[in-house]
């Protein structure tokens, strides 16, 4: 059966996706997520077949930085830009996976696309945390938004 996921579903599931893959413990509930003080980077997962759409993660560098030290067991001074901007975009796709298989039925085929990476401006992260299908976290780390633009 094809479904909407609530809010607290999708904050659940990514929560616990993140804490998974990353060991990174995320609060869902912290309130809008400002600017991060470093630059921001992000990540967008296309999705084509039974359900269509877009998922992007964005993410402060700083967080960028420990997500890719946590998942690829590295010292963070040994991560630079390009290491933190792929472990984002493989954050993005395993996100991708979790989300739409909670949203499809076993009869639902999607493709994904590789994901795109992209460094985002204040503006461009106000406009992404100001979607209403964009949901905010907060870690120690920094901000990080996740936006889901799925249909059926």
């Amino acid at each position: 059966m094809n479904h909407r996921l609530a809010a607290e579903e999708i904050d659940e599931a990514f929560c616990a996706l993140c804490e998974e893959t990353a060991f990174l413990l995320l609060d869902p509930s912290c309130g809008p997520t400002p600017p991060p003080d470093s630059p921001a980077l992000a990540a967008t997962v296309a999705i084509s077949g039974a359900m269509n759409g877009t998922i992007t993660i964005a993410a402060s560098l700083e967080l960028c930085c420990t997500i890719a030290s946590d998942m690829l067991a590295m010292d963070p001074a040994e991560i630079d830009h390009t290491t933190a901007a792929a472990a984002l975009g493989e954050l993005t796709n395993i996100a991708a996976g979790v989300l739409v298989g909670r949203r499809t039925d076993c009869h639902g085929v999607c493709e994904f696309s590789p994901p795109n990476g992209a460094s985002l401006s204040e503006a461009e992260w106000e406009h992404l945390a100001s979607n209403a299908n964009t949901r905010g976290f907060c870690a120690d780390e920094g901000g990080a938004l996740l936006a889901l633009s799925l249909e059926t």
